[in-house]
């Protein structure tokens, strides 16, 4: 709670503009790591997808084997 009082205080005490650069910083940064979270989920996904694949094509190698 105190820290959000500070940090609501040091808000007035900056200038408009300034104020409202931080704020659309913030959104920007915001909306980036959104992207990077959607990017890696996908990355994993297919990351997860190509194990999945491999091992489907080993699988009867193995079974082959044994």
């Amino acid at each position: 709670l105190a820290h959000k009082r500070r940090g609501h205080l040091c808000k007035k005490k900056l200038p408009r503009f300034l104020v409202k650069i931080l704020s659309s910083s913030k959104r920007i940064v915001r909306q980036m790591v959104l992207l990077h979270q959607r990017l890696f989920q996908t990355l994993a996904h297919r990351q997860a997808w190509v194990r999945i694949r491999t091992h489907n094509r080993i699988r009867p190698l193995l079974q082959r084997q044994a």
